[in-house]
């Protein structure tokens, strides 16, 4: 390599040339892949970009870099002379001049530590001011989403985007802007990492548990009802909005696979603050993974069912019940064990246990119909109708009752005590 002086001037010299040959942002992907022994009209076009990307290897402030990692959260970027090329040339067509260009890269890459984020937004709820929960060695909150940054992701949020990108299974579109959204703040640090397989692996798995956190107190605001969150956007970002400039990046994002049905209408709820910080704290606080892994398939069965109507929201009410009641061998008459057990946890009275024994059993008698192929609609009159609209109602707010019965006892009560004490204490 040449000495830092010369290297530099020599490297200052190629930028501005390739320059010469880059006029917009849109070129930069196809100008860099430019062979500089190339024969090719793109090769010829662009040039000075192939040998500003040879030049590179001879500058050591960048190429010590090659074969390294830019962390992006759940992927990550790697790093090459034709990666630092295209973070050159952008950087310079933001108007700034080669020197300025080469200086500023080289101080990002030194950055020990950046502050970044997951963000999902969310429909179907409205909070009036930020909620802010401390978990881990992270910082979860749920916000307003007019009150996000005004950042690269945030702008890929309209219905239109959304509309373009829901799948087709989708009932309705939702047609408006978020309401909410949730943000999970943490200390990426390094920028850049090696190529240390462990290394890189356990990034991954960081990601990949604040991304499942975030889905999970998702589903917990589910509990808040009547209408549920619905998270149809995901995305990784950094504080510093000069970090996605200068890498001509928009962070990772991707669509919650899970949430494929929307409902028929759906009016967001404003939720209350407290309430919110309570119900979001007291799930974070379950380290038992078993019983955070049954309360989390039961939340998002009672999610879903919010989303459906009376036919399939039936069938996701009893996997709900079953998801908390049930026991892992499932024999005996399971209809009677669920709603024995509804019955004891929902209420306190001999009369009221009785009312709910009654309504979880009829739920399993709905729920057999749906699953044996009979629509509960079949065939039934307006005012028939409505009496099952009404009972389904009934049913969401007994199964939502009983989720947050033994989310706030913080584990699976032992069910023969219960029986024989009539009591969680």
């Amino acid at each position: 390599m040449q000495g830092s002086d010369a290297a530099r001037k020599s490297l200052v010299i190629a930028l501005n040339a390739a320059r010469e040959d880059v006029v917009s942002k849109d070129e930069l992907r196809e100008a860099v892949m430019a062979d500089s022994n190339g024969s090719s009209e793109r090769d010829r076009k662009y040039r000075n970009v192939a040998i500003l990307v040879k030049g590179l290897s001879d500058f050591e402030p960048f190429f010590k870099y090659h074969g390294s990692w830019l962390s992006l959260g759940w992927a990550h970027k790697s790093i090459s002379m034709h990666f630092f090329a295209a973070t050159l040339l952008n950087n310079m067509l933001s108007g700034n001049d080669a020197e300025a260009s080469i200086e500023f890269l080289q101080q990002i890459l030194i950055k020990d530590c950046l502050m970044a984020g997951w963000y999902s937004a969310i429909w179907g709820i409205e909070v009036d001011m930020p909620v802010e929960i401390d978990y881990q060695d992270k910082k979860l909150k749920l916000i307003p989403f007019d009150l996000l940054s005004d950042s690269a992701q945030g702008k890929l949020t309209p219905p239109r985007d959304v509309l373009w990108h829901l799948p087709s299974v989708t009932k309705t579109p939702l047609g408006q802007m978020p309401t909410a959204a949730i943000a999970l703040s943490y200390v990426v640090s390094p920028l850049v990492r090696s190529t240390d397989p462990d290394l890189v692996t356990q990034v991954t798995i960081d990601a990949k548990e604040s991304f499942e956190i975030m889905n999970d107190v998702i589903s917990v605001i589910s509990l808040l009802g009547p209408s549920c969150p619905i998270a149809v956007k995901q995305w990784f970002e950094y504080d510093d909005r000069v970090i996605e400039h200068v890498f001509n990046f928009q962070g990772t994002s991707g669509f919650l696979p899970h949430l494929y049905v929307m409902p028929l209408s759906h009016s967001p709820k404003k939720i209350e603050i407290t309430e919110a910080q309570t119900l979001i704290t007291t799930f974070l606080k379950i380290t038992d993974r078993a019983f955070r892994a049954r309360l989390i398939l039961s939340l998002n069965r009672f999610n879903q069912a919010l989303r459906l109507g009376v036919n399939g929201g039936v069938v996701d009410l009893a996997i709900a019940l079953e998801a908390l009641l049930g026991d892992s061998d499932n024999t005996g008459e399971i209809a009677h064990k669920i709603s024995t057990r509804a019955a004891l946890l929902a209420s306190e009275t001999l009369p009221e246990r009785q009312r709910v024994f009654k309504q979880v059993k009829s739920l399993y008698t709905k729920r057999s119909k749906v699953v044996h192929g009979t629509r509960t609609s079949d065939k039934s009159s307006k005012i028939e109708l409505n009496q099952i609209q009404e009972e389904f109602d009934r049913d969401k707010i007994l199964v939502q009752l009983v989720i947050r019965k033994i989310l706030d006892f913080g584990k699976i009560p032992d069910w023969s005590t219960l029986e024989l004490s009539d009591s969680l204490i």
